[in-house]
């Protein structure tokens, strides 16, 4: 009971207001981004295979531009908090779409964008800096769950970051050091990046970074450091790595932990602006204010069976989400093998920049069961991108085996098997065989939750 009435209490939503404001403008941003760099055509349009996360799913062709225009529209209404239900639900849609379509497109922040994305689906993000606040005089309130799901959620992806980083290669300096000597030409620093103490200072204070910077956060005395802390952290980040908004989308974060009364306080600086703003939009929109999303106590008794069933569904999809986000990450470490060289569990747990994977060699073959003859098989269908992230990748590489396999069927060949030969390194290391060249990944299946045989184990 004293959990529930903790999750329960009314709070001020001025901090998942305001982060709403900077995701949704973030959001605009990345889908100016792809149409400047050309990433809609070379990504979605261009290619012709997929390695698609569910079976079936494609894009629309030309009609890609046309998702990315919506995504960049319901990303501002979100911003502005119009129609946020709609809007919000829409943009989770059409940015989780883009997100399944091809795993070499996969990153971290990306999936982290489709969780944030949900959560704002399922909260009242609109009841605070919003035009609907407005339009429906909507209160300012609350449950508290609702700021607290976003907290967890952000100082989760930092926790599990840290915990990942607690492996032998990145306590010896691993891949730091080699990421960093690629920058020795950097102005004025770069000769201090290859020097020893920065690369172990770089690698063990990126760790307790992640494994402390949540914490930091949330308790009030330690949050000015946590913030300073925090945009250090994302402008290094930024300078050394092409990440794109993921670290204004990180420093944005920061408001979650703002008190509400503070962020009150930033904008009763500007009562004029404030009000005039205020004033403005009630013009715009006319005399179509209801009280709609306010607290009322003329319900129907269908009404209120609506409410409870809906704040029952609620409660369970939420309870199922941090479930979920709190022991999926953890789940490589139930499966045989060295998750970096496997990436048996390695997506989704926020396994972020561990580890310099490159293949030296993949090719693809397939062998005639009666002669023993061999024929080379061609991945010039696959772009630059999507051939060195599957060079990699056991399970992408397993998937395009597949295709290979059906295109043989297509051609007459009955039963037909599919070999690799993939030399992969980690870590500067010399290059060894991921996969086993013996095994047909025609005639195997892709097990989730156990090593996968015919991927070889790192010594």
């Amino acid at each position: 009971m004293i959990l529930k009435a903790a999750l329960t209490q009314p709070v001020d939503a001025a901090p998942i207001g305001l982060f709403r404001i900077f995701f949704g403008l973030l959001m605009v941003v990345e889908g100016l981004r792809y149409w400047a760099y050309g990433r809609i055509a070379r990504y979605y349009i261009e290619p012709t295979f997929f390695f698609s996360f569910i079976e079936g799913i494609r894009p629309v062709g030309s009609a890609m531009y046309l998702v990315f225009v919506l995504m960049g529209a319901v990303a501002l209404l979100l911003a502005v908090g119009y129609y946020y239900r709609a809007a919000s639900a829409l943009f989770f849609v059409l940015y989780t779409y883009t997100f399944l379509l091809d795993k070499a497109q996969y990153n971290n922040h990306y999936y982290l964008i489709c969780l944030l994305a949900f959560l704002f689906v399922m909260t009242d993000a609109n009841r605070a800096f919003s035009i609907d606040a407005v339009r429906r005089r909507l209160p300012s309130r609350v449950p508290a769950w609702q700021i607290y799901v976003f907290r967890l959620q952000i100082c989760i992806v930092f926790f599990y970051a840290g915990v990942a980083k607690i492996n032998s290669d990145w306590l010896a300096g691993e891949p730091v050091r080699a990421w960093l000597a690629a920058r020795s030409d950097y102005f004025l620093i770069g000769p201090l990046l290859i020097q020893e103490w920065f690369v172990y200072a770089y690698a063990y204070g990126g760790l307790l970074f992640d494994l402390f910077i949540g914490f930091a956060l949330l308790w009030a005395p330690t949050r000015g450091v946590g913030f300073v802390l925090l945009i250090g952290f994302n402008v290094l980040n930024k300078w050394f790595y092409n990440i794109g908004i993921f670290p204004y989308l990180t420093m944005a974060t920061f408001v979650l932990f703002v008190n509400a009364s503070t962020i009150r306080r930033w904008f009763d600086r500007w009562p004029r602006t404030r009000a005039v703003g205020r004033a403005v939009m009630i013009d715009l929109l006319g005399s179509r204010l209801d009280a709609r999303g306010s607290d009322s106590s003329e319900v129907g008794p269908i009404g209120k069976w609506w409410g409870r069933v809906r704040i029952r569904a609620t409660a369970f999809l939420m309870a199922a989400f941090v479930l979920v986000q709190l022991v999926a990450p953890l789940r490589h470490f139930a499966i045989r093998g060295h998750v970096g060289w496997t990436d048996e569990g390695h997506n989704f747990s926020w396994r972020m920049k561990l580890r310099d994977k490159k293949a030296s060699k993949i090719e693809f073959y397939t062998r005639d069961p009666f002669t023993g003859d061999t024929r080379d098989l061609s991945t010039a269908e696959l772009n630059s991108r999507q051939k060195r992230k599957m060079s990699t990748r056991p399970h992408m590489i397993l998937q395009y085996a597949k295709h290979l396999a059906e295109n043989l069927q297509k051609e007459g060949v009955e039963n037909p098997a599919v070999y690799v030969r993939a030399s992969v390194s980690l870590n500067s290391r010399d290059p060894k065989p991921l996969i086993d060249d013996q095994v047909n990944l025609a005639a195997v299946q892709y097990r989730r939750f156990v090593h996968n045989d015919w991927i070889t184990l790192f010594d």
